[in-house]
């Protein structure tokens, strides 16, 4: 396919907050189905390495419809059959790609690969006026959710600032508090949630969203590879970022592909992520680097 680049698009799609790397991580129809709820515009890209051909699929999505895909190995194939051969493909182990686009992009993707779709371009140029309004609800959405969860963030804050200001002021027989909350408690038939458990509530809090994550991470990446980029020519360079949220921190699972992967160029990679980790990321965190020739 002919496909402008677009922008690399972290498709999170497990409550543990998992992205997208690879087709074994689930199915290819559970993808459409939560891009479809995303009005996803962009393409998937499917990578599979056998024995004798290298696989590629390419499906191309217009807010969240499925409109286009073709296949290159040991033929090209576009259209449906194309869409057949990607599905035979996903079943393989290989390596997952999204992008999404703008609709300028989008056009051009049309244009140029009017062979490859599934569907008339009268039917697309209709579900791309619906799928506006439906593509900013979504949005709006997922705005509201984050605005609530840095909302939450605040008002903790504000309460632990409030209880700091308290304990500044006031002055109290802490054996007697004790005693007194232990005395509540048994009344009340409660028991004592300790300060692991308060401490588990805050971090939900404290941590960022998953849709922060996202941004974050997507940030991140441009910021690495503009970084390895400044001190040394590679003949290809790509990385993935997974986040996920542990209990005290977010964990950061840095997946790098270099080529090619001499001697000392690892060591290069690791201390210019931590460099940029070190110096960008406010909350605490964890990060677990893999470094492979892509």
């Amino acid at each position: 396919m002919r496909l402008p680049k677009g922008a690399s698009y972290r498709f999170i799609w497990s409550e543990e907050g998992r992205a997208l790397l690879s087709t074994k991580n689930t199915s290819l129809d559970t993808v459409l189905d939560e891009l479809a709820t995303q009005f996803f515009t962009g393409y998937i890209r499917i990578t599979v390495e056998r024995a004798d051909v290298l696989e590629d699929g390419y499906l191309l999505l217009s807010f969240g419809k499925l409109v286009g895909a073709e296949y290159v190995g040991r033929e090209t194939l576009v259209g449906a059959l194309g869409l057949d051969a990607s599905r035979r493909a996903w079943e393989g182990e290989g390596i997952v790609d999204l992008y999404e686009f703008n609709e300028t992009q989008l056009r051009f993707a049309l244009e140029e690969n009017s062979a490859a779709l599934l569907v008339s371009m009268d039917e697309i140029t209709e579900g791309i006026e619906a799928g506006r309004d439906g593509k900013q609800e979504f949005d709006q959405r997922v705005e509201a959710e984050e605005e609530a969860t840095r909302e939450a963030k605040r008002r903790v804050e504000e309460a632990e600032a409030a209880a700091v200001e308290e304990e500044k002021t006031e002055s109290c027989d802490s054996n007697d508090s004790e005693v007194e909350r232990a005395a509540l408690l048994a009344k009340l038939g409660l028991k004592d949630p300790g300060e692991d458990f308060a401490e588990a509530v805050l971090q939900c809090f404290i941590l960022p969203s998953d849709g922060e994550l996202r941004k974050e991470s997507h940030r991140l990446k441009l910021e690495i590879l503009r970084a390895l980029k400044k001190k040394k020519r590679f003949k290809e360079l790509d990385l993935y970022i997974t986040p996920s949220r542990q209990s005290e921190a977010v964990l950061f699972e840095i997946d790098v592909y270099v080529k090619p992967l001499k001697k000392g160029t690892s060591e290069l990679v690791k201390t210019t992520i931590d460099s940029v980790f070190e110096s960008d990321v406010s909350f605490p965190f964890e990060r677990k680097i893999s470094i492979s020739e892509g």
